[in-house]
């Protein structure tokens, strides 16, 4: 097998060369790059950077596509079965099936993970920092480690795994395992009274409570996912994509995805009710989205006649 360490490979001496998933590549043409993607009740929903919607199916087959009123939109999620739209100021919109309407009120922060027990959430400085909280349902407090930056939380049967990577500069990984979150510091971080604020000065700079499986520079997650029993990783080293476990405080390659990068300014990742992972990725070369279903992968790309500067 292949160790991804910082940004290294390292061939293991029993390589593996079984194909352990069905990948398939889809391209799609554009008139400009997509800035956002969400899935709905099994289609696909892009949002182009000209303001231009459309909807695709599994097979990448195209339902539609058409211009839409709100030409600000910078985002699209879906909750609740309804399709969201974010426009200017975090206002927001719903699509009522041939346009979006104002919702008449603003976009409210997301958690990045929720159950029964807790309510995450997280916030990030860049290369300043991040942090992940996990705040008790029960009793209120909330717990913080430092993480840069989270993006997606699974939960095991035992522990709670934070991915947390970051573009910027060089690129870089951090997977966390948190069994208790209430072993956790407390969050108790009060402003500065200084004029002058600092970046990162409210990011905590913990590891209580966390076991740090994964912590590397030069590679990034794109995402994290359960599947047949064992989290795994979508990660590049900036040149290949693949799909990795974790072996020894190292990403053990299970197959390559890509020749590319899926590389993201923005990352986008979730998991739909059916338990579907999907990664929205926008960088300068490549535009797509990557749909994981157990062990069939799917890769949409898409081809656009205009840059992403345009």
């Amino acid at each position: 097998m292949t160790k991804i360490l910082l940004a290294l490979f390292i061939l293991a001496p029993n390589q593996v060369t079984a194909q352990f998933f069905n990948v398939r590549t889809s391209e799609i043409k554009t008139e400009t790059s997509v800035t956002s993607a969400a899935n709905l009740k099994q289609e696909i929903f892009c949002l182009q950077k000209d303001g231009t919607l459309f909807k695709i199916d599994t097979s990448a087959k195209e339902v539609y596509k058409q211009p839409v009123t709100v030409h600000t939109l910078t985002e699209l999620y879906s909750e609740r079965d309804t399709l969201f739209g974010v426009a200017g100021k975090d206002s927001l919109y719903y699509f009522d099936g041939s346009d979006f309407r104002y919702h008449g009120r603003k976009k409210e922060n997301r958690p990045l993970y929720s159950d029964t027990a807790y309510e995450v959430t997280s916030t990030c400085s860049g290369e300043w920092g991040g942090t992940v909280y996990f705040i008790n349902r029960k009793t209120g407090k909330k717990f913080a480690c430092s993480a840069t930056c989270p993006i997606m939380i699974n939960r095991t049967d035992t522990s709670y795994i934070v991915t947390a990577s970051l573009a910027h500069l060089m690129g870089s990984t951090e997977i966390l395992e948190i069994p208790s979150p209430d072993q956790m510091q407390v969050y108790n971080y009060k402003p500065s009274k200084r004029r002058v604020k600092y970046a990162g000065e409210n990011e905590s700079t913990s590891r209580q409570g966390v076991k740090v499986l994964i912590d590397s520079m030069r590679v990034f997650t794109i995402g994290s996912y359960p599947i047949e029993g064992e989290i795994l990783h979508v990660v590049t080293n900036f040149d290949q994509t693949y799909i990795c476990r974790i072996r020894n405080g190292a990403f053990e390659v299970i197959q390559q995805l890509a020749e590319s990068s899926f590389w993201s300014y923005r990352n986008q990742g979730w998991c739909s009710k059916d338990g579907v992972g999907w990664n929205f990725f926008l960088n300068n070369k490549d535009n797509g989205l990557i749909r994981i279903a157990g062990r069939s992968i799917q890769i949409y790309l898409f081809k656009y006649t205009k840059s992403i500067e345009e």
